[in-house]
């Protein structure tokens, strides 16, 4: 009789994490600041096989995939990416990734930007700002956010009520 035996021998974990950081910071890397949802910069969602980010169309060096929670910045598929990032930039830092981490969090996670419809942003204004500047609707169909970060870029208010007769994405 025969066997198989397929193995994939791993590079060291300092080269892998090096590997990573500069697959994130370079190849995953969106900088697209006319992007309209604000998402620019960070790191996108990528596919492998197509080797193209996801969530941005052609014209800008990706695809748009069906599944809509990947081709945003939040909820499980699109925060991965940027979280990945912020653990390797955590572990094992390089000057220019700990710049561009800087610049997704204080651009494009807490960074408010004017002029994006409601719904198409990560940030909110709350507080007394919010009175001058609303950026996320009122707090009656939004609900509270978590330190001024909604809960995800591509939820709208759908009009009909929940099952304890909200109007807004149900425990936030």
């Amino acid at each position: 009789s025969m066997s198989v035996a397929s193995y994939n021998v791993l590079a060291p974990f300092d080269e892998q994490m090096a590997a990573y950081g500069a697959f994130a910071s370079h190849v995953a890397w969106y900088d697209n600041v006319s992007d309209p949802f604000g998402r620019a910069p960070c790191v996108l969602a990528y596919n492998r096989e197509l080797k193209k980010r996801i969530g941005v169309g052609g014209w800008d060096g990706g695809y748009e995939d069906n599944r809509i929670f990947n081709n945003g910045l939040s909820d499980e598929a699109g925060a991965g990416a940027n979280v990945g990032f912020a653990a390797k930039v955590s572990g094992a830092p390089s000057a220019a990734e700990v710049e561009k981490l800087d610049s997704y969090i204080t651009q494009t996670l807490y960074g408010v930007k004017p002029g994006l419809p409601f719904g198409a942003s990560l940030q909110c204004v709350e507080g007394d700002a919010a009175a001058e500047e609303p950026s996320c609707g009122p707090a009656s169909v939004v609900g509270p956010t978590a330190d001024g970060i909604m809960a995800s870029m591509f939820w709208v208010p759908i009009g009909w009520p929940t099952a304890k007769g909200q109007h807004k994405m149900p425990g936030y």
